[in-house]
């Protein structure tokens, strides 16, 4: 039986912002993105330990809005895509 071994500070079951459906709300646990775009993320407050959740998805389905910490702010799917939540 083979074990696997995860490196410290990384997630093992990774499930993106992205994948998350409306309504649902979860945990931020890592922010893979670019450093310009993690630093632009942190300065709204998405930050580890933020609760986010998906509220509205855009009609041409590569934008969706987030509700945390008493806002709601629009995030492209491309950058959600590197938003680790669980």
């Amino acid at each position: 039986m083979e074990i696997k071994r995860a490196r410290v500070g990384r997630v093992l079951n990774k499930n993106r912002l992205i994948d998350l459906e409306c309504g649902k709300a979860a945990t931020v646990a890592e922010l893979q993105n670019a450093s310009y775009m993690k630093k632009r993320l942190m300065s709204i407050g998405i930050v580890e330990g933020t609760r986010i959740r998906p509220i509205y998805e855009g009609t041409a389905g590569s934008l969706r809005a987030y509700e945390f910490r008493g806002s709601v702010f629009a995030i492209r799917d491309e950058d959600a895509r590197h938003i680790i939540v669980e």
